[in-house]
């Protein structure tokens, strides 16, 4: 699904990028308030700073932007982008021949 991405306090559009999956990832709570994570938050850090807790996130949305960047559902918010083209439609047998029977009446 293509997605449009701004930064965690909505001041900056990132640009349009693929949601690609739910996964895990890893951050760290400071004492001060702060929040931490490695250079890939999916990867589980093996050492905490002193103070830190570790904080796992169950199915949080994976989004890779045109830019190459990966920024993930906890950082930013986010939105679907709607596609231009209408959905086809399917026509029961019924519809097919109701509208066949409809524009053969138009053209009278």
């Amino acid at each position: 699904m293509r997605v449009k991405v701004w930064n965690g306090d909505q001041s900056k559009y990132l640009g349009e990028g693929d949601y690609v999956d739910d996964v895990t990832v890893y951050f760290i709570a400071m004492p001060d308030g702060s929040l931490k994570s490695g250079s890939n938050a999916e990867e589980k850090p093996d050492e905490l700073p002193e103070g830190g807790r570790l904080i796992e996130s169950d199915r949080n949305p994976k989004i890779v932007l045109d830019s190459g960047q990966t920024v993930y559902g906890c950082q930013v918010w986010w939105q679907p982008i709607k596609s231009a083209k209408p959905e086809p439609k399917t026509l029961s047998k019924q519809d097919f021949l109701d509208m066949m029977k409809e524009e053969d009446w138009k053209r009278r």
